[in-house]
């Protein structure tokens, strides 16, 4: 039996979290260190390198929900027992057993290492995925939080890298985002386990070193990592902090904060979170900032030298955002690029298990698309028009999806 993990692109960096478990398993001599492990770089390679009593871990966000379900199919006609996790299963656990033999709900670390536990001790996928606390027809799915001061952010026996995750959840509480949901309380990896992290990828020759968080400047170790980390700089790596695969929360660039990110990181341009230029939207997403501070934030950034990219989030239903505040954000927007932002425009999605799940994206004016595309033409940056043909597809999908349980 071999352990599969399919790490596509977007879903490395879950894939990297299991792995990273595997190992601290294997630390602690709850697992022999040739355990069947392997790993599949896309979809279609996981679906080629499976046998007959394999099990494949498939992660999968909404957006990749279809895509999900075709591998998963194609994975049980070839015998593989497969286990789903991520955002859309834990979201949709019932509904995704009608597909998969197994769904991990939230973090998968905990139970990573229960299931791998299980089957080296004899029993069966099945009974391994019900010890392990996943979902299954006959078992509810458990919730573990992982305690990530105990598992390493990269799994140096299994050869995974990537950017390094400081902080596990998100403090805020946004309305769109599936991520508080999913995590639970938010969690900050220990600083010596950061660096020790990144002192390991710089010997293996990796010299740009980048970070995960919801606000990087929310990392409450933040500048003495960025401290600790120069030597390393003198010696040939870049640092990247508070760009991607990051960004960071307008109220949190203060003249002082971005006096530090200047003389101690590499990159020149900053990802703000904004996501609306309106102040009663804000407020109706929870946000946590206004307008005035992402105003105040990125000019304290342009003024220091750093180029800036503005999140954007359009097409937000009428009711949370209307036609009258849609203008007001997107005046903002415009003269954010009048002094030289990036507008990073991405359309509202309607993600399960969010308090704005099953909610239409709305359709802007004509005058008022008009501006919009005129600004997103000369200014903006994403995948905005993809999202805004997913955003249909996934509610309809999500309709049909609910359907599956009655």
């Amino acid at each position: 039996m071999m352990l599969l993990f399919c790490a596509a692109k977007q879903n490395r960096n879950s894939v990297r979290a299991l792995l990273c478990a595997l190992e601290a398993a294997m630390a602690e001599g709850h697992l022999p260190t040739k355990l069947p492990v392997k790993i599949a770089r896309s979809h279609k390679a996981a679906i080629e390198m499976l046998n007959s009593g394999d099990v494949l871990f498939l992660s999968v966000m909404s957006t990749q929900r279809d895509e999900g379900v075709f591998v998963a199919s194609e994975a049980r006609g070839r015998g593989a027992f497969v286990v789903a996790g991520g955002p859309d299963p834990s979201a949709l656990p019932q509904q995704w057993l009608a597909f998969v033999d197994a769904v991990c709900v939230g973090e998968g670390e905990v139970g990573m290492k229960r299931f791998a536990v299980a089957l080296l001790e004899g029993r069966k996928p099945l009974e391994a995925a019900q010890d392990a606390g996943f979902a299954t027809t006959a078992s509810a799915p458990k919730t573990h939080r992982t305690d990530i001061r105990r598992v390493p952010p990269i799994a140096l026996r299994f050869g995974v890298f990537g950017a390094i995750e400081l902080t596990r959840s998100c403090p805020n509480a946004c309305a769109f985002c599936q991520t508080p949901r999913l995590f639970g309380p938010p969690r900050h990896r220990p600083l010596a386990s950061v660096l020790e992290a990144c002192n390991q990828m710089f010997a293996r020759n990796m010299r740009d070193l980048r970070f995960i968080a919801p606000n990087a400047l929310g990392y409450p170790h933040w500048r003495q990592l960025l401290e600790a980390l120069q030597p390393l700089r003198q010696k040939g790596a870049r640092i990247f902090f508070g760009s991607f695969p990051s960004e960071v929360r307008p109220e949190s660039l203060t003249p002082e904060n971005i006096k530090i990110l200047k003389r101690c990181c590499d990159n020149t341009r900053l990802v703000v979170g904004v996501q609306s230029g309106s102040d009663a939207t804000l407020k109706r997403l929870r946000r946590g900032h206004t307008v005035a501070d992402a105003e105040a934030g990125i000019r304290y950034a342009l003024e220091a030298g750093f180029a800036v990219e503005a999140d954007f989030i359009f097409g937000f239903p009428e009711e949370v955002e209307p036609e009258e505040e849609l203008e007001r954000s997107l005046w903002f927007a415009e003269r954010l690029a009048e002094s030289g932002v990036k507008i990073h425009a991405h359309w509202f999605l309607p993600l399960p298990g969010t308090d704005m799940s099953g909610m239409r994206p709305s359709r802007p004016p004509e005058g008022v698309e008009r501006r919009l595309q005129r600004l997103l033409g000369r200014a903006g940056t994403g995948k905005w028009r993809t999202q805004r043909r997913l955003a249909e597809k996934l509610l309809n999908s999500s309709t049909q999806f609910l359907h599956l349980t009655g």
